[in-house]
């Protein structure tokens, strides 16, 4: 009875470790770049974390994550004073084009145009009609 409990167990373990677990599954994985847009002295964080590259075109290469789901990066970009922060949700293997262009224009309105006001001319100013 020994020789054959041996026996089974010597056979289990030989099938165990010949196979994958059954509960294993192999995850494809796939990187994603993003393209980041910006002014051309802005700095730009990622989740946190500074990015090294200068310019208005930045790119970064996300590590490998599993495919078919969704993730998100937290990008902050610092301007002349100003913060704007985007969370950008994507999926692995796509290219993703982030524009903050946009929210750093310039307004039309210079520092002269915003504090114009319109002056208010005195009665005097007014044309008189003169009537016959």
């Amino acid at each position: 009875m020994t020789r054959d409990r041996l026996l089974f167990v010597c056979a289990s373990l030989a099938l165990l470790f010949q196979t994958r677990p059954i509960f294993a599954r192999d995850e494809e994985t796939a990187t994603t770049k993003f393209r980041i847009l910006v002014p051309e002295s802005a700095v730009v964080l990622i989740d946190g974390e500074k990015m090294r590259s200068t310019g208005p075109e930045r790119v970064f290469n996300a590590p490998a994550l599993a495919a078919g789901r969704t993730y998100r990066y937290e990008f902050r970009v610092r301007h002349e004073g100003q913060e704007v922060v985007r969370l950008v949700r994507f999926e692995p293997g796509r290219a993703v084009e982030v524009d903050f262009r946009p929210d750093f224009r310039k307004s039309p309105m210079t520092p002269e145009l915003q504090n114009w006001r319109r002056p208010i001319r005195p009665l005097g100013w007014l044309p008189r009609r003169v009537f016959a």
